[in-house]
């Protein structure tokens, strides 16, 4: 297993030096990248909003015909 390094990073505006924050979870592009590299938080909010979509069509589909739901495909 890869150790991991406890490094700490500045940035300079001038004048002044500024240490950046250490985040475990970023949101770039629409990418959800963790501190490990690993996709799994992004995999599991792109499920939970696929699965709130689907929810929403079967609500909007439930009252109608079966006659109608073919002509609409």
């Amino acid at each position: 297993m890869r150790d991991i390094l406890d490094t700490v990073y500045y940035i300079t505006d001038g004048s002044s030096v500024q240490e950046l924050e250490k985040v475990h979870v970023i949101n770039d592009l629409g990418l959800i990248f963790d501190s490990s590299l690993s996709f799994c938080d992004h995999i599991s909010q792109k499920i939970n909003k696929t699965n709130r979509m689907i929810g929403i069509i079967k609500c909007d589909f439930i009252h109608m015909e079966e006659k109608n739901i073919y002509f609409i495909i």
